[in-house]
């Protein structure tokens, strides 16, 4: 399974229990990284997948990486300027997530969307553990990964390494 998650150059779709009576339910979570063109159509096919499934609420993370926030905050000192900044930050984020969600055409679907801080890959892992969600849609890797991805991990690698759930890996091209 992560050799065909590394190397496909297709959408991959890797299922924690392949059991009949095992379907998506409800709970399906969406990395929904601003920053990466990948995004817009990654978020696009967990819509439809949704739709087909007959999904009625989708969640939509952005993770943020918090070395990113430690550096916007390091020139501050003061408790109250280190909260502001982090509610601007996380702020900003949440409005960058929720532009991108604008773009898409969401139907019916309830769309919730969360700013989660932590290293990218393991900070949406652990949340889909948490939230015991059904099914994770994340963007494929930009290039095949190696060994040495898994020595110097690869927020995928992060995912890879212990399934929280069923994982659908998006391949756009």
């Amino acid at each position: 399974a992560r050799t065909i998650s590394r190397k496909a150059k297709c959408s991959v779709l890797l299922l924690t229990n392949s059991s009949p009576e095992q379907k998506v339910k409800k709970k399906i979570i969406v990395n929904a990284g601003a920053d990466h063109p990948k995004t817009i159509h990654t978020i696009n096919t967990a819509f439809y997948f949704a739709k087909q499934m007959g999904v009625k609420e989708v969640t939509m993370v952005h993770e943020v990486d918090v070395p990113a926030l430690a550096m916007a905050m390091a020139e501050s000192s003061s408790a109250p300027e280190v909260t502001k900044i982090k509610k601007e930050y996380t702020e900003e984020e949440s409005n960058k997530l929720h532009s991108l969600i604008s773009k898409c055409d969401t139907g019916n679907l309830k769309i919730n969307e969360k700013v989660i801080k932590g290293k990218p890959g393991y900070a949406i892992r652990q949340y889909a553990e948490t939230k015991k969600a059904d099914l994770l849609v994340i963007n494929s890797p930009d290039t095949h990964l190696t060994f040495l991805d898994r020595i110097f991990t690869h927020d995928i690698e992060f995912i890879l390494a212990d399934l929280p759930c069923n994982l659908l890996i998006v391949h756009s091209r």
